[in-house]
């Protein structure tokens, strides 16, 4: 340091050695940094000793206005949106670029502070575009004021998408609040690397803290030019094992999941059971989106047992068409048995007058 030819550090050392108090006080603070920045927000530490919100930790405003919204509304306007045209691929997109930055390495990114509105994220290859969504959205951001964050909006639209485009109930869970622009508009994340091999996809995966699993289930989500980007219809997955199908409507990142075993079989499992892949998705949707609402060191606000928004309209749903599939069955059986016991006493009748008439012929003999 007291040889740097640039001359940068000499007088920093200068300042530490004639002032003592001073090193100190920049020591404290480069520690604290240094021993806490992989936990993620501040709200994740814990105990008495924890000092105000720092920089580093990227702090959001509290979330105190989205108890006065009446989120049913909101989603009315985003469902009146989509039914009047909007694209609701669009939507799906912005969500998923929004919540996906997430790291659970040191648990920072995600959709909580909206931050791809504003640079560096709104400026990253994979944001081109998101600025149009976000101007459709404007009239629903307009409508509800400041009660109703960007982030809560991004998310309840992109589900709300989802569930048009045929997808199992996406339940929300709302109280997330916006990043300003600014020094910490980034929110401490760099733009992800593009999921172009099977080792970017492992690798993405494992940052977000998904499954190959669950990542696999929402690749399948409906995309730009994905049969036209308005309905699952049949599985997703189909076309990847379906050599009569139009090729030219798979995506790069569908091809990748047949060039590895364990991937390819996930996505196999999808193209034969085209529920299975819509339970999975909502699952998987709900998880990346409520990644980073923490609840202390360990808790998550959007737990099963502590969302209020949770629903059991979904089960319930699910339960509705299994309980119609057996119905059918059922009365099918049945239809299937008289038919079968109809048959069967004409034939007992026929026969019974054949021998009848048999008998009588052999009496008159």
């Amino acid at each position: 340091l007291l040889k740097d030819p640039a001359g940068i550090y000499q007088p920093i050392v200068d300042h530490f050695a004639s002032d003592p108090a001073a090193f100190d006080h920049a020591f404290k603070h480069a520690w604290y940094k240094l021993m806490t920045r992989d936990m993620g927000p501040w709200t994740r530490c814990a105990g008495p000793d924890v000092p105000p919100p720092q920089p580093f930790q990227h702090p959001l405003p509290k979330s105190v206005k989205a108890r006065a919204v009446d989120f049913k509304a909101v989603r009315h306007s985003v469902d009146s949106l989509l039914y009047g045209g909007a694209d609701g691929t669009a939507f799906i997109r912005l969500a998923w670029q929004c919540a996906s930055t997430f790291r659970v390495t040191d648990y920072t990114g995600g959709c909580n502070g909206a931050r791809v509105r504003h640079p560096p994220q709104s400026g990253w290859q994979e944001n081109v575009g998101l600025g149009a969504v976000l101007t459709t959205l404007s009239t629903v951001k307009a409508q509800f004021g400041e009660g109703l964050s960007w982030a809560d909006l991004i998310v309840l639209a992109g589900g709300a998408a989802l569930e048009h485009a045929g997808s199992h109930r996406i339940n929300f869970c709302p109280g997330r609040t916006d990043a300003s622009a600014g020094e910490s508009a980034d929110g401490g994340v760099t733009e992800p690397p593009p999921m172009n091999s099977v080792t970017a996809l492992r690798a993405a995966a494992a940052r977000m803290g998904l499954t190959l699993r669950e990542l696999v289930a929402i690749m399948g989500r409906p995309l730009e030019a994905r049969k036209g980007g308005k309905a699952f219809g049949r599985p997703v997955y189909s076309d990847l094992f379906d050599h009569t199908s139009d090729s030219s409507q798979l995506f790069s990142q569908d091809r990748l999941l047949t060039s590895d075993p364990e991937l390819q079989a996930i996505a196999q499992s999808y193209a034969a059971d085209g529920d299975l892949h819509l339970s999975d998705l909502a699952a998987a949707w709900e998880k990346i989106m409520n990644a980073d609402r923490f609840d202390g060191s360990t808790g998550n606000l959007c737990a099963p047992a502590c969302n209020s928004e949770k629903s059991s309209a979904g089960d319930a749903m699910n339960s509705l068409r299994k309980t119609l599939r057996l119905a059918i069955l059922l009365v099918g059986f049945v239809v299937l048995l008289v038919v079968v016991l109809i048959f069967y006493f004409k034939i007992r009748i026929s026969l019974s007058r054949g021998s009848k008439a048999y008998l009588t012929e052999i009496d008159s003999i």
